[in-house]
This record gives C-alpha cells, structure tokens and sequence, in this order.
C-alpha cells in the first residue's frame, strides 16, 4: 500500500548561469520560473541581457491552475536550462510575480531536457511487511472516561524525530508527532457517553515520513502548479531593475486578475508557510516558527499541536480567549476544522510571533516597509468566497497591533479574554451591573434604537441578543442587526 500524501519531484537545476532547484510537474503544460529567482539571479552578477530571451507571444489563451484558478504572468521568456547534469535544452518559461525561487518545469519541457515518464511492472510487495513497519499501535493501554482527555502512547519504527501520525479512528485526530525512544503522544477526547478502553498494541493509524497536509482541514487546496496562485501583480521599485534587464526597457502592460485568495505559498497572506529554512546564497538558516504551542500560550489544551501557519496559530488563539465556549470543549473546538473564528489582536498576536521567527517573513514584512507606502500596499484577500469577516479589514487592523506589540516571550498574557456581550430587554435596567462580571458585560434597551453603537466596539467572543418586550418595526431592526452582525464578524 503506497503513503497517503507523496513527495514532490525537487531537483537541481542550471538556469541564468546559477545553480537553483525545480520541481518537475507532469501535470503542468507550461514551466513556470518566478521573478524572486530573476532578481536573485541579478543580485549574484547573472547577465539577464544575454542569458534570457524575452518572448512575443501572440497566443493569448486563458491559463488556469489544478484548481481551475485563472493564472496571470508577467512575460514569456526563453532560456538554457539543465537538470541534475542532463542535457541542456532552451526552455520557454512563463514569468510569475512570486518571491519565491522555485522553478516548475512542465510538460513542454520535459522531452528536451531529457526527462522521461516510464511505466514499470516489480514483483508483488508484501502488505504485511510494509504495515508492520508504519502501523502506529497503543504503547500502552488507556481508558479514557466519558468527556475526559487523556494523553495516549503510540509506538514507532523511528527511534527519534517527527512523523506524521495518519489515524484510522475517526475520534483521533492525524497530526505530527514528537518521538523519543520509539514512542509519541496524542491527545484524545472521549466525547461518547460511555468509557472508551483502548488496549495495548491495539493499532489506530499508521507513520509517514511525507510533509503533512490535513485532508480534514477547511482549507484552501494547493496543487503542484500552484507557485503563487494569481495576484494583483505590484510595480514597487525593488524589481523594475530587472523588469528592464529582461525586456531591454519595454513596458509590460500587466492584466490584473479576476480573483486572488490566501494561500499557503504566497508569502502576503496569513496562510503561508514556511519552508523551515532559509536559502541565503549557499547558505540555510532554520526558522524556528513551527513550535508547540505549550512553549507560546500558557497552560494551552492539546499542549502538543503545532501550527504551521499564522491564521492556524491566530484561530487557535481566538478560541482559547472565548468565555462563551466551555473549558471542557476548547479541545475539542480547537481540532474542529469547520469552526472559523479570528480577533484582530489574537490575529496580530500570530503576527507577531512568525515575524519573530520566520526569516522569510521578517524579510518580506522589512521589504514591504521599505519599498512601499501604506496606499500603494494591496488589501488583503479572502480565504474563501464566503469567509465570516471581512479579512482585508482584520489583517490590516492585526498588523498594527503587532507593530505595537513585538514579539516577547509572555506576550500571550498581554491578551484580554474575549468577554461575551448579553443584550437584555427592559426590565433588567437596574441588575445589568450584578449580571455584569471579569466576563461578560450586560447592558439593557427598551426599543431597537436604543441599542448604542458604543456597546458593540471592540473585540467579544459573542453576542447574545435577547427579543424585546416591546413592539418594533422590522425596518427599526436592519441597522442593528448590521451592527450586531459587524460585531460578530470582528
């Protein structure tokens, strides 16, 4: 049985005079090279007048990713590429505005470069040999009471290092796992009504060395041809050099595409993620930003989750400061990947700590800074087309407050919880202060007008509306429940 998720073809290659990598994409029927390799080629003395040739193409048809996402490129350039010491070939390859560095080559590509697809026949592979190997069994037997959790012990082949812990019980949760000494841990939730007993040796899931992806999560899809999915492309100044380099001087007229979403490769959103390491000549530097969130937030459920990108981080944050959600349900909360919720000072929060963290995104947030004013900066986009809040908004409110709180170990206890908000009728006026507390603010109104703007700023964890007592029109409703439904949206 083969693994769930495979790696990706990455390789070596030759290209502008300098040494990069790529990955080879069946897929694909164009190879791809993104401007961040274009402007790291110049920066290393690469002479782009002589080693790119850029294309006048007269085929104008529309290109769309796997996800048939509509894709939009600068230029059609040609020039001489080698893959791990094949043969040489002069490739076309589309310019994508990217600050990544990472070349896709496609379908048009592969027969000149001397990359072939086979199909092969091997003997039959032992099932059995190969489960034995991967299966992920109870170390030791647990029982785990009705509503409870408890830390369960996994066996491993690994002796030491992180794997991907694939579950085959749906009250499991799949993740990546710490192992020491041939044993991981997992936190589990019993949420049945009666005792759940899990015996020794008992096998539930299996190990995976593969780069982990949830099939679970509600999350926006990637896909091999997807280097950065279509953005509005930007003018700043920092690659105009190279844009000249390239076109000997001739205007680009830029098309800005249809739709943008937030996406894990593109290092402008709240998706993204990092590589782990950063790639500074022939150089790599770590990045330290995938961490247990024990070492983050104080005394958090399910202690051993990592997060691999800033709005993970900032949704778990959000639900762990909520007072309207149980304690007892926060775990259970945080692995429901159907729950999206955000705060602009837990989405800041997240900010803060992946800038600290990531090199990638320290130098993207420093550059974006340097080279751009505040109205020349695109807004945010959208994770999906029917997102709870207004994104570009929250984003660009979390950036400011990240800017005011740098990262610090003990930032987290700079956060507020999130207080509920009670809307009683008339005839609670003189007990909102004794129904008020640390965690809930209570106010009381007698007709829809009399509910203040000022009682719905700021950040809460909910809104709880309670139906007057008296008569009143619906058209008297409409600007509240816009300004109640803002509020929950914030």
């Amino acid at each position: 049985m083969t693994a769930a998720y495979g790696k990706p073809y990455i390789y070596d290659i030759e290209i502008f005079g300098i040494l990069a990598k790529a990955m080879i994409d069946t897929g694909s029927v164009i190879s791809i090279v993104p401007m961040g390799l274009l402007k790291r080629a110049q920066r290393e003395g690469a002479d782009l007048d002589k080693s790119v040739t850029v294309m006048n193409s007269t085929d104008n048809r529309p290109i769309f990713d796997a996800s048939g996402n509509a894709m939009s490129f600068l230029k059609l350039i040609a020039a001489n590429v080698r893959i791990q010491e094949a043969q040489w070939a002069r490739v076309q390859l589309h310019v994508q505005d990217s600050p990544e560095t990472l070349v896709l080559i496609g379908a048009n590509a592969l027969k000149a470069l001397g990359i072939d697809v086979t199909l092969t026949r091997r003997g039959a592979i032992n099932d059995e040999s190969i489960a034995s190997d991967t299966a992920a069994k109870v170390a030791k037997r647990c029982i785990i009471p009705p509503g409870a959790a408890r830390t369960l012990l996994l066996s491993c082949q690994t002796k030491e290092g992180e794997q991907i812990f694939n579950s085959s019980d749906e009250r499991i949760a799949s993740g990546v796992c710490r192992i020491s000494d041939n044993v991981a841990s997992v936190s589990v939730r019993n949420r049945g009504s009666e005792p759940w007993v899990i015996r020794e040796g008992e096998p539930i899931g299996e190990w995976s060395a593969d780069n982990w992806y949830d099939p679970r999560t509600r999350d926006i899809p990637g896909d091999m041809l997807e280097l950065n999915r279509a953005g509005e492309l930007r003018q700043d100044k920092d690659f105009k050099p190279v844009i000249e380099a390239v076109e000997a001087n001739r205007q680009i007229e830029v098309q800005i595409p249809r739709s943008r979403r937030s996406v894990r490769t593109d290092i402008s959103t709240i998706d993204y993620r990092c590589p782990g390491a950063y790639e500074l000549g022939e150089q790599s530097t770590p990045c330290h930003s995938v961490v247990q969130w024990s070492k983050i937030v104080d005394n958090p459920p399910l202690p051993d989750l990592m997060f691999k990108s800033i709005f993970e981080l900032a949704r778990a944050v959000t639900i762990l400061r909520q007072t309207h959600v149980p304690a007892e349900w926060r775990a259970a909360t945080i692995v429901d990947q159907s729950y999206i919720t955000l705060s602009a000072s837990s989405l800041g929060f997240a900010i803060s700590f992946f800038r600290a963290n990531c090199l990638h995104l320290a130098a993207y947030c420093r550059q974006s800074l340097v080279s751009s004013s505040s109205s020349e900066r695109l807004p945010h986009p959208p994770r999906h087309t029917e997102d709870p809040f207004e994104l570009a908004s929250l984003v660009a409110e979390a950036q400011q407050w990240s800017y005011a709180h740098p990262w610090k170990q003990g930032l987290w206890r700079e956060l507020p919880i999130l207080k509920t908000l009670i809307l009683l009728p008339s005839g609670f006026q003189e007990h909102v202060q004794n129904i008020s507390s640390a965690r809930q603010v209570a106010y009381a109104y007698t007709t829809p007008k009399e509910i203040r703007a000022e009682w719905l700023a700021g950040e809460w964890s909910a809104v709880i509306l309670f139906s007057s007592t008296y008569y009143a029109p619906v058209l008297s409703w409409q600007p509240i429940w816009e300004r109640i439904m803002g509020a929950v949206a914030r």
